[in-house]
């Protein structure tokens, strides 16, 4: 971001194992290690976009993941030429307020880092193709259908690159972009989109592979520190190392089989991983097994544009806060009072976050004995509805919540754009606009 060059956008609690080996000693071995993501930001995948389009970079603008700016410059030419990357690509992209020597220098780590875990630099071809899909423009064409939308004749070499790197068929990748399928009892109907949905649907797919790379590389690194391997919860038979991620792009295009990362080659030895019911030894193993847990996950944040990844981490928040006061302040409290001592103190009304958290949890809510859901569940909802607009699901929001503790009551010439929810830290106003 603008405020920390090295934020993460995501969260990860790691687990280190270890066995007690001498109780007199406090002699202990590491065993293993675990890491578990939450919340990848990946709508800052399309970051990348709107720096192509605004083919100049503005100082205190936020950037994409630093891997698209590391790949540009710290690539060899061999290697670029290779990707279909040139010169242009850094001009557009904009590689700033990192310098480019600390993006190459990074770079350099990374290729270390791949080489150590015994990964591939395939990886790179589909940080490639994700860059080449961000420079994918859509013009609008009248037919008899109405306005559709296509890729302008100027992206044909992108879209080229981007379907050869991903292992796609051009055509279908064209028709994901620009068709909507829906399928019902058993018959399909194809629909066109216009051009800003077509940009939208792109963006949608740019995420989706982010996303897998994300994962699979965490599988990756978690088979290397032995977390696939020794389960405490089961025991597996592998035989290999996890091939890549499959991925199939759908259109109504023919389809052909996937290349590249996603395509396990025939040399290669498929995962064979039978799991098996814990035996009385494993059980025994996971008793004796101690970890230790490190939560490293976004703070509290407001901004002067507040989305969606922002509700979601600001949920988080009011989940570990209202944990924290449960066990540190609620329980210790109970606890002196059971053992009769007079406790006359009260939780600070503005650290208690429960109010907010029954807000958003639909769990909490129910607890609580309130009937209605709670408001994520609302979005969810609005989302996968028929017809779902930004307007649909402000006015929603304000008739569903409008009165209730914690809820917001925005200026009413705001009122079609935000709502507004009094966190535990701070009152933040979201923004349902794109």
């Amino acid at each position: 971001t603008c405020h920390n060059g090295n934020s993460s956008r995501f969260g990860k609690f790691v687990n280190l194992y270890y066995a007690m080996d001498n109780a007199e000693t406090g002699e202990r071995r590491f065993l293993r290690a675990g890491i578990e993501t939450y919340l990848l930001e990946r709508s800052r995948v399309s970051e990348i976009n709107k720096n192509v389009t605004k083919r100049s970079a503005k100082e205190g603008s936020n950037r994409s993941f630093h891997i698209f700016y590391q790949l540009l410059s710290g690539a060899g030419p061999e290697l670029l030429a290779e990707l279909g990357l040139d010169e242009e690509h850094v001009k557009e992209l904009g590689l700033w307020y990192h310098t480019q020597a600390h993006d190459r220098k990074e770079f350099g780590h990374l290729l270390d880092a791949l080489k150590s875990f015994g990964l591939s630099q395939d990886v790179f071809k589909i940080v490639a193709g994700l860059i080449h899909m961000a420079t994918i423009r859509f013009q609008s064409r009248e037919t008899t259908e109405g306005s559709i939308g296509l890729p302008s004749k100027d992206s044909e070499l992108a879209l080229s690159w981007c379907a050869k790197l991903l292992g796609v068929d051009p055509i279908a990748l064209v028709g994901v972009f620009c068709e909507s399928k829906i399928t019902l009892r058993g018959e399909t109907m194809v629909s066109k989109r216009s051009a800003k949905g077509c940009e939208e649907a792109r963006n949608a797919i740019q995420k989706a592979i982010y996303q897998s790379l994300f994962d699979w590389l965490v599988s990756q690194i978690n088979h290397v520190l032995g977390q696939n391997d020794a389960s405490p919860q089961s025991e597996a038979s592998v035989s290999a190392a996890p091939a890549a991620p499959q991925q199939e792009v759908q259109a109504s295009a023919p389809k052909r089989k996937s290349a590249g990362l996603f395509k396990k080659k025939a040399s290669e030895p498929a995962v064979v991983a039978e799991a098996k019911a814990p035996t009385q030894a494993g059980r025994e193993k996971a008793a004796e097994e101690k970890f230790i847990g490190v939560l490293d996950i976004f703070g509290f944040e407001c901004f002067e544009r507040n989305g969606f990844e922002q509700l979601l981490i600001n949920f988080a928040n009011e989940a570990l806060q209202t944990t924290f006061n449960k066990h540190l302040f609620l329980a210790e409290k109970d606890l002196y009072q059971n053992e009769g001592l007079n406790v006359s103190f009260d939780l600070d009304p503005n650290m208690n976050a429960q109010a907010c958290f029954e807000l958003l949890s639909a769990g909490a809510r129910k607890a609580a004995g309130k009937s209605t859901n709670g408001l994520l569940t609302v979005v969810d909802s609005i989302s996968i509805g028929p017809d779902p607009t930004d307007a649909k699901l402000v006015q929603y929001l304000h008739r569903e919540f409008k009165g209730q503790a914690s809820f917001g009551n925005p200026h009413p010439r705001e009122q079609n754009s935000v709502f507004i929810i009094e966190h535990y830290a701070k009152e933040v106003k979201y923004n349902v606009e794109g």
